[in-house]
This record gives structure tokens, sequence and C-alpha cells, in this order.
């Protein structure tokens, strides 16, 4: 019983390890802007992971200039995109799946060891036939995601949770993606 205690408490540490590598984005609002921003820790030299941030963003970023566009710094190891995504919001409470499309800014720039990712310059336009004038055409983040935006309880109160949901969710999995290239997976 001992053996299976220790052998559960060991894999519980190693869980917990693995998960604050794995924390999710930071949400804040920086000179009245919303910023979701995370820390990345690096493995390889400052150059290397520059190498493999400027392949990302080119990857990402860089192929369709209808979509998305990018723009890099060679000699501060810093890249700047805009780009735009459909989010699939999840089921409200009628079980209904709403999309809206979310325009932002990325930056990422590789400084003493670590890659600093930040989403900024949010922006979604939601388009719904069926509730033409239920939100404006295109809402600022700061309207819709932030925890006072959150804290109003009217009709939008679920569409506006479930939009922070999916945004958090994309970035995260962006942060992910971006940390697994940098480390070789």
């Amino acid at each position: 019983m001992k053996h299976v205690y220790t052998l559960l408490t060991v894999l519980a540490f190693l869980h917990f390890q693995s998960a604050s590598a794995d924390q999710p984005v930071s949400l804040s609002v920086k000179q009245g802007k919303v910023v979701l921003e995370k820390e990345l820790d690096l493995d390889i030299n400052d150059k290397g992971a520059y190498e493999i941030l400027r392949m990302w963003a080119k990857d990402n970023y860089g192929r369709d200039p209808f979509i998305s566009s990018v723009r890099y710094d060679n000699l501060g190891k810093f890249i700047t995109a805009k780009s735009r995504i459909e989010l699939l919001l999840p089921p409200d409470s009628k079980n209904v799946r709403e999309k809206v499309v979310m325009r932002y800014r990325v930056d990422a720039s590789i400084v003493n060891g670590k890659c600093v990712i930040s989403f900024r310059e949010m922006s979604y336009l939601y388009e719904n036939p069926l509730k033409p004038d239920f939100l404006p055409k295109i809402s600022k983040a700061e309207d819709l995601i932030t925890d006072q935006a959150l804290s109003l309880d009217d009709s939008q109160s679920e569409l506006r949770s479930n939009i922070r949901k999916s945004t958090l969710y994309f970035v995260n999995q962006t942060c992910q993606e971006l940390d697994l290239k940098l480390h070789g997976k």
C-alpha cells in the first residue's frame, strides 16, 4: 500500500510540474486595452529560438495576405502579425453554437531565454441575421471579455462569456503550439 501511495504522490507531482508549464495566458487591461500574454521558457539560445519563431510566424501568418500579415524585426528578435479567425463559440443555454470573427494582433519576442507572446487589439465581428441589433457589428475586446464586461447581467451575458472562453482557448492553443515548436516537438 505504501508503494501505491508513493507512486500516486510522484505522479501527482509530475502532473502539477507539467501543468505549471501549461499555465493559461494572463488576461489584463493595460492603458484601457485588453492584453493576453504569456512567457515561454526556452531550452535553446535566443538566436535559434528566433529562427524557429520566424518560421512559425511565416507558416501561420505569412501565407494569405487577405487574412493576415507579418513583420519581422531580425535585430530585435521580434515579430508582429495581424490576422483574423472565425471562433466557434461553446453551445449556449439553448444548445446553439454561434460564430464570431476575431481580428487581433500578436507580438512575440525572444529576450533573455524567454519568448514573450502577447495578443492585443482584439475586436469581434458578430453577425446573426436572427438578432440584427443584438450587438454592434464590431465590438472591442474591452466591451466583451474583461471581468467588468462579464459582470454585467443582461441578455448578452452568455454570449460575452462564450466569446471569452473561445478567445482564451484559441490564444492558449496558439501559445501551446508555439511552445511545442520552440522545444522541437
